[in-house]
């Protein structure tokens, strides 16, 4: 089993826009083979075999893209969302390895690319749909709002379990 995982917006992958992203599989020559079977010139695909670590970043990216679009839709600034996205990634890493993934993971495209890529574009449906709400709408509004799956919304307690908090904090 393989996961692809990193910073791509479908439309310009399928655009032929330069895109690169990380296939992981715990057989490196399984990441090798999916890597190769689906790359192209314009779709880099690198290898790891930290697939916890790949999948984890997948995850709580989604969430950290909801909290710099509240951010955002709060005008509190580009400093605000810089420490969002700093201090979100040094959760992520810590998170990361208490999973059993590689820290060093958080660093690479499945990481600050794909955190990078989905706090800050208004393509993200999970940065749009946190926007949204801190510009003021309410929750169900902005769902309805939201174009196709806002994934952030669905992760947040398991992340959160994750984490270590409470099941009672995650509502």
């Amino acid at each position: 089993m393989a996961v692809l995982s990193g910073p791509t917006f479908a439309g310009e992958a399928a655009r032929g826009v330069p895109t690169a992203a990380t296939v992981a599989a715990a057989d490196p020559e399984v990441a090798a083979r999916v890597a190769a079977a689906l790359g192209s010139p314009t779709f880099r695909l690198y290898t790891s075999t930290d697939r916890v670590g790949v999948e984890a970043a997948g995850a709580f990216k989604n969430v950290l893209a909801i909290a710099c679009g509240i951010a955002d839709g709060l005008a509190l600034g580009d400093n605000a969302r810089a420490a969002l996205i700093t201090r979100g990634l040094a959760e992520l890493a810590r998170l990361v390895a208490a999973l059993g993934g590689r820290a060093e993971t958080v660093m690479g495209l499945s990481g600050l690319g794909d955190v990078v890529l989905t706090c800050t574009s208004g393509q993200s449906r999970n940065y749009a749909f946190g926007r949204r709400l801190g510009e003021g709408m309410a929750r169900d509004a902005a769902l309805a709002a939201s174009r196709g799956v806002v994934e952030g919304r669905a992760r947040r307690p398991p992340c959160w379990r994750a984490a270590g908090a409470s099941a009672s904090t995650c509502r």
